[in-house]
């Protein structure tokens, strides 16, 4: 018997239809991570349970965070928080005479950061004064936010520094720009005297730009060393920011603090006399030409014994260390073995006059 088709449950087929495709997203569509995700991706990374510290088991591999090779760099320089210190105390005493009070200058951290990501991030107008040093013929920067340069303008001139200032102005008046260029100025004075204890550097300042984007500092990858002050002048809180670039601290980064830098020097000294002892202690081999001739290449393939090479015998003899001529003497005969009287130092570079070790 043929089945029911009341008792039979037709399936009916279901439209497929097509599911509305997300717009592509990533490096195919040409977009790239904004800074915003950057650091999500960084917080993420960090509250996942990799702690460096902790011991990595046994047969995995430990990942290695974002911000890895930037915090070793701005963290493992002893040295650089002892400047940064140092600049603390001259900062206080560089704005208690320029505005005739008293000044509370608090230090942060100094971070890692390349110049492009950093300079978009800033307000605008923002006071940025270049700041060129040498020897190194590098560029840094000091940074005052707006509402320093108005409140160094408003003190100057006799105020409290407390009032309100134009948040969006698009550019500084002439006034405010002098002062904050006077200001800048004593900072880079104090640059150069935090830093003397173990590079001797020179801080002149440059231009000035209220865009950070104009303001020929650095490459857009370039890391630049960013530490913050805050400058506290009365009830307000003023931010500035000093930007050094990375290639500065290669120098200090192993050096000891400034607190032992005095000690370092005395240190120094006497390791420099010591290594001069040991110096003149050390064994070298002199040899010296007695004379030299030039044949030809037949003559001497044809050389049999008792044949006479001809040869002058000149008047001084040279002794040379390896390959270097060091003294110039006479040959002759002490004490029945053979002998250089020695008349000159033919190199007295090579002997240490220059260094008092001749």
């Amino acid at each position: 018997m043929p089945p029911n088709d009341t008792d039979t449950d037709q399936e009916t087929p279901e439209e497929n239809t097509p599911e509305e495709e997300a717009p592509a997203s990533g490096p195919e569509s040409g977009e790239i991570l904004s800074d915003e995700e950057n650091e999500a991706l960084r917080e993420s990374h960090a509250s996942d349970g990799n702690d460096e510290n902790s011991p990595t088991p046994e047969g995995r591999v430990k990942d290695l965070h974002a911000d890895h090779w930037e915090r070793i760099i701005a963290g493992r320089i002893p040295a650089l928080e002892s400047i940064n210190a140092r600049m603390c105390t001259l900062l206080e005493t560089t704005t208690r005479q320029f505005l005739r009070m008293s000044s509370d200058v608090t230090v942060h951290p100094t971070v890692m950061r390349a110049w492009g990501p950093y300079a978009e991030k800033l307000t605008i107008p923002t006071n940025l004064n270049t700041i060129n040093i040498k020897p190194f013929n590098v560029r840094g920067a000091i940074r005052l936010d707006s509402g320093f340069v108005f409140a160094l303008c408003d003190l100057f001139f006799g105020g409290d520094g407390a009032g309100d200032h134009v948040v969006h102005q698009v550019e500084f008046t002439p006034m405010e720009l002098q002062l904050a260029r006077r200001y800048t100025a004593l900072i880079a004075a104090d640059l150069k005297e935090a830093w003397q204890p173990f590079i001797d550097l020179e801080f002149t300042p440059g231009a000035s730009e209220s865009n950070p984007m104009f303001a020929s500092i650095a490459k857009r990858g370039d890391l630049m060393a960013i530490t913050a002050f805050t400058v506290k002048l009365h009830d307000r809180e003023c931010q500035m920011d000093i930007m050094l670039p990375d290639t500065l601290l290669e120098p200090i980064r192993y050096a000891r603090d400034a607190g032992h830098a005095d000690l370092a020097k005395s240190e120094g000294a006497q390791w420099n006399r010591r290594i001069r002892q040991d110096i003149k202690s050390a064994n070298i081999s002199l040899r010296a030409v007695l004379t030299e001739t030039e044949i030809t290449l037949r003559d001497l393939t044809n050389a049999k014994p008792g044949d006479v090479i001809s040869t002058d015998i000149p008047s001084s003899v040279t002794l040379l260390v390896g390959e270097q001529a060091v003294l110039e003497g006479t040959f002759g005969v002490k004490k029945g073995f053979n002998a250089v009287k020695v008349n000159s130092p033919i190199n007295t570079n090579a002997l240490g006059d220059n260094n008092g070790r001749a």
